[in-house]
C-alpha cells in the first residue's frame, strides 16, 4: 500500500507530509520511511523530536486491490485482488473477488471468497472506493489477510 502521512508536532503545531511506499499500519513511520525522508524530518522537527511526533494517515492507495462499496447490502464491501491473475480453460484472465461486511471477523459478519472477476465484464459492485482511509480498520485487516494468503499459495 502507498500512504500519504502527516507528521505533526503537537506542541509547536509544525507539520509535514511524506509518502511511504509499502505502508504497514502496525509499524512506526520511521521504520518504513526512506533514509532521505528520515533526514528531512530530523531537519524539520529536530533530531530527537522527529521520532516522537504524531502520525496521521491522509490517504491510502493499494494498486493491487480494488474496493467497491455497496452500502445497502449485508456484504457491503467487494474486494478485487489484482495481484493474482489466472487464466480459465478458454484463456481469459480473471482475478479473485471477495466480499466483506463492515466487521468481517465478527460472528455475524461476512468475509469470504465471492467468485471470479473477469475484467471487461459488467458487474454491479457498488461505488469504487479510491481512498482506503475511509474503510473500517477490520476491512483493512481483512485485505491484509487476503494478501498474506495469496503469497502463501504462490
Amino acid at each position: 500500500m502507498k500512504a500519504k502521512v502527516r507528521l505533526m508536532d503537537p506542541r509547536s503545531g509544525k507539520s509535514m507530509n511524506i509518502v511511504i511506499n509499502g505502508y504497514d499500519r502496525a509499524a512506526r513511520w520511521y521504520a518504513q520511511a526512506t533514509e532521505r525522508q528520515r533526514r528531512k524530518a530530523e531537519a524539520f522537527f529536530g533530531k530527537r523530536k522527529a521520532y516522537h511526533v504524531a502520525c496521521d494517515v491522509l490517504s491510502l492507495v493499494d494498486k493491487e486491490m480494488e474496493v467497491f462499496d455497496s452500502p445497502g447490502s449485508g456484504d457491503r464491501y467487494t474486494i478485487v485482488d489484482k495481484s493474482v491473475s489466472e487464466k480459465d480453460r478458454y484463456g481469459r484472465v480473471y482475478h479473485q473477488m471477495y466480499s466483506a461486511s463492515e466487521n468481517p471477523y465478527s460472528p455475524t459478519g461476512t468475509g469470504m471468497y465471492r467468485g471470479d472477476y473477469y475484467p471487461g465484464q459488467k458487474y454491479s459492485l457498488g461505488k469504487r472506493v479510491t481512498n482506503l482511509v475511509a474503510l473500517p480498520e477490520e476491512v483493512l485487516g481483512f485485505m491484509e489477510h487476503i494478501k498474506k494468503e495469496d503469497k502463501r499459495w504462490t
